[in-house]
């Protein structure tokens, strides 16, 4: 999986710096155009109507091909950004934290889940699936007792949070130290970027610790 994650960054970035290159070339080719087009209808305002009808019918035809020539080159443009589209197979969080949990050997029981776990996600199911089995190693690794995992919806965003039961060996700053550790590694660090997630640990009710996966939708 993590091979397959790698590829889908870098070609996430590739098209980031392509899309820069598009908006760079769409400015470099439409501010000569746009101001021959200033130039010439600034010419063709100020013709003597008893011109030359040549003259006349030149400066309309440098004025209207300018104006074509933009509209083109934009829609050029244009529909080079809609073809960089990073490849998107929708999932939902169940999927992924049944997924993740089955990959590690953590028992999750769908029982434990609550609220919104339904919910689509978007974007890329392989970066999702990469992240959550990322949380659930830190899981793993603390020997940490899932309570419950709670879906919310908020706006734009979802919170996935999961209630631990609090034991001798593991405390707040503990947790929060492996998931630092987690997120700072290169490519999780990447693939929260593009999903845009935030990672957020506190006490919780009942002596228990609660862990915040902030999603954006």
């Amino acid at each position: 999986m993590e091979e397959k994650v790698d590829v889908l960054m870098k070609y996430i970035r590739l098209q980031s710096d392509y899309k820069m290159l598009l908006s760079e070339v769409s400015h470099d080719i439409s501010t000569p155009l746009n101001y021959l087009k200033l130039s010439t209808d600034i010419l063709q305002s100020q013709i003597d109507p008893n011109a030359d009808p040549d003259l006349k019918e030149t400066v309309r035809v440098i004025s209207s091909s300018t104006s074509k020539l933009n509209e083109e080159a934009q829609q050029i443009v244009e529909h080079s950004k809609s073809k960089l589209k990073a490849p998107e197979t929708p999932s939902t969080v169940k999927t992924n934290l049944l997924f993740s949990s089955a990959l590690l050997g953590i028992k999750l029981n769908p029982e434990m889940l609550q609220g919104r776990y339904e919910t689509v996600l978007k974007k890329n199911a392989d970066a999702y699936k990469y992240l959550f089995s990322a949380l659930m190693q830190v899981i793993r690794n603390l020997e940490l007792d899932i309570h419950t995992i709670a879906i919310e919806k908020c706006q734009n965003d979802l919170n996935v949070k999961l209630d631990f039961f609090e034991h001798s060996t593991v405390e707040v700053l503990r947790i929060k130290r492996e998931v630092s550790t987690m997120i700072n590694k290169e490519l999780l660090s990447s693939v929260m970027n593009y999903l845009k997630a935030e990672i957020l640990i506190s006490k919780g009710e009942n002596k228990s610790i609660r862990l915040n996966l902030i999603l954006s939708l």
